[in-house]
């Protein structure tokens, strides 16, 4: 999740990709996910979403787009980037087979 706000291991990337979505979105996954697997209830994940989630992903998590080479949109998917991205990876990783 914080790959990108190391700068030894940014050097190690051949292509930085940071997936945005909503900020709504965000939380609608983090519900739907801790009342799920985690068995949280809603104010139990509220409480710790708006005194501490919220204020790291300011922080840190949305700073890091900034050293991003690619910026995709994780709220609406398109088949297109995906695949863009995917070719770029298949040719880095035949170029590297030479």
């Amino acid at each position: 999740l914080l790959v990108l706000q190391d700068n030894d291991l940014r050097k190690l990337l051949d292509l930085k990709v940071f997936v945005d979505a909503d900020a709504d979105e965000r939380i609608v996954r983090r519900l739907r996910r801790n009342m799920r697997k985690r068995g949280l209830s809603f104010d139990e994940i509220a409480d710790y979403y708006l005194d501490s989630v919220r204020f790291r992903h300011q922080e840190f998590v949305q700073l890091s787009k900034w050293y991003a080479d690619i910026i995709m949109n994780g709220s609406q998917w398109s088949n297109t980037a995906i695949e863009l991205l995917a070719n770029w990876i298949k040719f880095r990783l035949k170029d590297r087979r030479r």
